[in-house]
């Protein structure tokens, strides 16, 4: 609705709010950042989604040389006066899919996650108790680029 751009930055670990209008950085979510993160909970993101009441949805795909394995997603309530951020909810697939490139995450309107996991070749839609409700995956070992859910999936 602002016309604001929201980008990641894979390697500084970190999302940027940018005011379309005048180019000014919002905020910075990260390493450097003005916003700080809890150590671990934003690592390689590739795909970050505005959630208003400055919250933030974060495709996490983990930095394999420093021992990330799985991939996850992790919703992030922003204190923008404080400069800290707090995980309010994460989502880590129990058998472990590492996205080794892209991946992405969306909230859908039904209030469950749309989980694209790219270079893992599949796709999860989870419940906010973290339950998958719908999977499809390619048993082919390929991948998926990007996707779109188009509401409604339930």
């Amino acid at each position: 609705a602002t016309g604001d751009l929201l980008v990641t930055s894979t390697f500084s670990n970190g999302a940027i709010r940018i005011a379309s209008d005048t180019g000014e950085m919002l905020w910075a979510l990260g390493t450097p950042g003005d916003i700080t993160a809890p150590t671990g909970e934003i690592d390689w993101p590739h795909s970050v989604q505005d959630l208003g009441g400055d919250q933030v949805l974060m495709f996490n795909r983990r930095n394999p040389v420093e021992g990330g394995v799985c991939s996850f997603v992790a919703e992030m309530a922003l204190d923008r006066s404080a400069g800290t951020a707090t995980t309010t909810w994460s989502y880590e697939a129990p058998d472990c899919v590492y996205t080794a490139f892209l991946g992405e995450a969306r909230r859908l309107s039904n209030g469950n996650t749309w989980i694209n996991w790219c270079s893992g070749g599949r796709i999860d839609e989870v419940d906010p108790d973290g339950a998958v409700v719908w999977q499809l995956a390619l048993s082919a070992g390929a991948g998926f680029t990007y996707g779109e859910a188009i509401p409604p999936l339930n």
